[in-house]
């Protein structure tokens, strides 16, 4: 058990690295890190990865610049190699000078690929 315990630690600590990886890809609208975050057998209803970098890419595209927070992160493990985090994020993107905030919760589905976590689901 407490094997368990120091792999779950080490676990998390990955995780919490690759999300705040995938706040700083948005914040730069570095497409190549954002997609470099999201597993390629991604799925989330009828988005796939492509789906989901290209709506990024519109994102991007649509604002000059995006600023983004996430907190209030819980994560759970489903076993060695799965996890879930759920976590809220304030979001304040800009346009000609005019900003509007967004503060959501989502439910992210992750799994760990050889050395690194990537998002599988909940884009």
């Amino acid at each position: 058990m407490l094997l368990l315990a120091a792999c779950s630690a080490s676990g998390a600590s990955q995780i919490h690295e690759a999300l705040d990886a995938r706040d700083q890809a948005i914040e730069a609208q570095d497409v190549g890190a954002y997609s470099w975050l999201i597993a390629d057998d991604y799925s989330d209803g009828e988005l796939d990865k492509a789906g989901v970098v290209a709506r990024m890419i519109g994102l991007f595209d649509q604002f000059d610049d995006i600023r983004i927070e996430s907190f209030s992160r819980e994560l759970r493990f489903l076993d060695n190699d799965h996890a879930q985090c759920v976590q809220s994020y304030r979001m304040t993107v800009a346009v000609d000078d005019i900003s509007q905030e967004i503060v959501q919760r989502e439910s992210l589905d992750l799994a760990r690929r050889q050395d690194r976590w990537l998002i599988v689901g909940g884009l």
